[in-house]
């Protein structure tokens, strides 16, 4: 029986089907903070979402085409959700789906309120794009710019359009993402100057807490594992022990 009431109410996510989206549904049903469980999960454009019996019991799928802002708005409105996810994992491949007309589509949505109603919505978009996206771009190894280069662009589209649409927002950035979960140091900042790697399930309950964090309100911000720091230039090494790091850790 649940003795604390949700802090991130009823969820959706979009990109639920990535590596990264699929982390994110298991963190939120089996956290063991009842205030960071969901009272509901909804799935928003999915075609199917690989989950383990245990994970999908205790999630309601709530699957629409995102090929219109009606469809979206028909779905969506009935639900209510508090709080969004929009998952945009490094393991989509540019061109697999239009990933600013989609995220576009629940913006607008977000803006024009549920159902076509003039009362104003009471959620959280929550945003994960890729470090490197806009005036990141300066963080990461060239070598990965060059491969990422046409998604980093679209997922910069995708942020400023966040941005300039009013709505309550939080921007995640995190360094390159890797299979698999650990005890990790996630952290968040501030600063554009930071590299390293964090494991997905890391990644996933770091989440939670960015969502229902009040400080976080239209912060744009990075997501690293302290564990595992690069320097990325001249060469990609690790973070020596007695090295500070170029940024100040932003407390949630």
């Amino acid at each position: 029986m649940r003795t604390q009431s949700s802090k991130i109410g009823r969820v959706c996510i979009t990109g639920a089907n990535s590596p990264l989206g699929q982390q994110l549904v298991r963190a939120l049903v089996q956290s063991p903070e009842p205030s960071l469980r969901p009272d509901a999960i909804g799935v928003v454009g999915s075609n199917g979402v690989p989950l383990d019996k245990e994970v999908a019991a205790r999630t309601e799928l709530l699957e629409t085409k995102m090929d219109s802002l009606e469809s979206v708005d028909l779905a969506v409105s009935k639900y209510r959700p508090q709080t969004l996810f929009s998952i945009n994992d490094d393991e989509l491949r540019f061109g697999d789906r239009d990933i600013f007309a989609e995220n576009k589509l629940i913006v607008d949505l977000l803006k024009k309120g549920w159902g076509g109603s003039k009362f104003p919505v009471k959620a959280r978009f929550i945003l994960v794009t890729l470090l490197g996206c806009g005036d990141s771009e300066h963080a990461i190894p060239m070598q990965a710019m060059d491969s990422l280069r046409p998604l980093l662009l679209e997922l910069s589209r995708v942020e400023q359009y966040v941005r300039d649409s009013g709505i309550p927002y939080t921007i995640v950035r995190p360094g390159a993402l890797e299979d698999g979960d650990s005890e990790g140091r996630a952290i968040v900042s501030e600063s554009q100057f930071g590299y390293g790697t964090i494991h997905r399930g890391t990644m996933a309950r770091l989440l939670l807490d960015i969502a229902v964090s009040e400080r976080t309100v239209n912060k744009t911000l990075i997501a690293l594992d302290m564990n595992r720091l690069l320097v990325a230039a001249p060469y990609v090494r690790p973070f020596e022990v007695w090295e500070s790091p170029p940024f100040e850790v932003f407390n949630l």
